[in-house]
């Protein structure tokens, strides 16, 4: 697996746990069980994620017409993945702050539809950018755990 793919993937599941922990949390601040929370807040994230990140390409795409530029069509969407899991996390801290922790699946998911309408404008220069950045690690190192032996001074 390449290294833009792992960090697609790791990606894509941490806002789909964020997700799933802010509907548990909710649910269980509001005294119910468990279960249906994690699934409808996982479920909702990833989708508020989708709207914004089209809502985000749809206007760019408005703005590059109006311009007389060509439709981007997206190749990869890692500005979209990364902006969604930054929002949706940056939208719970948000909730956490503001002290509503009935509502921390609400701020998840505004969180992930503005950062996936935010990551959709960048959306070209971010795998350029993540390539750039683990340019000099070998792709054997990249994102494994360190062995013991050679952590040893």
């Amino acid at each position: 697996m390449t290294t833009l793919a792992k960090i697609r993937q790791r990606c894509f599941f941490g806002l789909m746990l964020t997700g799933g922990c802010a509907g548990a949390v909710e649910q269980h601040w509001a005294h119910q069980g468990m279960g249906f929370n994690f699934f409808s807040g996982l479920i909702l994230v990833g989708t508020t994620g989708f709207l914004g990140s089209f809502l985000g390409f749809f206007m760019k795409n408005t703005l590059r017409v109006i311009r007389g530029r060509s439709a981007y069509m997206g190749q990869s969407n890692d500005g979209v993945i990364i902006g969604a899991l930054v929002g949706a996390v940056l939208g719970i801290i948000l909730q956490a702050i503001a002290g509503d922790d009935l509502h921390t699946a609400v701020g998840a998911c505004l969180g992930a539809g503005f950062g996936g309408f935010i990551g959709a404008f960048p959306d070209e220069m971010v795998p350029d950018m993540l390539r750039l950045l683990y340019k000099s690690e070998p792709e054997s190192q990249f994102l494994e755990p360190l062995a013991p032996e050679s952590m040893e001074p």
